[in-house]
């Protein structure tokens, strides 16, 4: 509860600031997004073979119509990271505070985005692994996953009126099993595709 109060007054006070600050720069535009996201990318099997987990947040974009600007987000993320449980696989529910900032290049009503994020890790839920034991006879526990993470980004974005809609992908540089207790299935690092849809407050 204490961390969702903290996290709340965080938003509210990032909202008051940034509303402030685009009121005063006509290149601004400040809003609020939220989008679904998996763990891998598959054109042909979207959406089906892996559990999808949602995002949402704010965002302020500096941009002029050409040359490049930027965008700074503050999101809620909740990811899902399969790790091998005998032989099944078991996805690993990891929910972060995260800091998008990445270079702008507008392109008409297009924008693309290269840069970075950083993030907290705020809770976690291990599923059916919450009593499983390692090989050395440990229970595996939540406390060895690393509590932060770092990572690349790069997508587009659409900019249409107040909306904007856009498909990214995010890549880890960060192990999420810290303490090396956990079989990951697919590599230790967060990936991410999402497609998110934000509405511009103050354009």
């Amino acid at each position: 509860m204490e961390k969702l109060i903290r996290f709340s007054l965080l938003i509210a006070l990032a909202s008051l600031g940034a509303m402030a600050f685009a009121q005063s720069f006509p290149l601004v535009r400040f809003g609020v997004k939220g989008g679904i996201q998996q763990r891998s990318l598959d054109l042909g099997s979207a959406f089906k073979t892996e559990p999808m987990g949602i995002h949402g947040g704010l965002y302020l974009r500096i941009a002029p119509p050409v040359t490049m600007g930027g965008q700074l987000e503050l999101l809620y993320m909740e990811k899902n990271t399969p790790v091998q449980n005998g032989d099944e696989v078991t996805n690993v529910r990891l929910n972060y505070l995260e800091v998008p900032l990445f270079v702008v290049f507008p392109l008409g009503p297009l924008d693309l985005q290269f840069g970075g994020y950083g993030s907290k890790l705020l809770s976690t839920d291990l599923g059916g692994l919450a009593q499983q034991l390692t090989e050395e006879g440990v229970q595996l526990s939540a406390d060895d996953l690393n509590d932060s993470d770092y990572g690349l980004l790069g997508g587009v974005a659409a900019n249409i009126g107040r909306l904007q809609a856009g498909i990214r992908y995010t890549y880890g540089l960060v192990s999420v099993d810290g303490g090396g207790s956990f079989n990951m299935a697919d590599g230790n690092n967060n990936r991410q595709a999402q497609f998110y849809l934000g509405y511009a407050l103050i354009k």
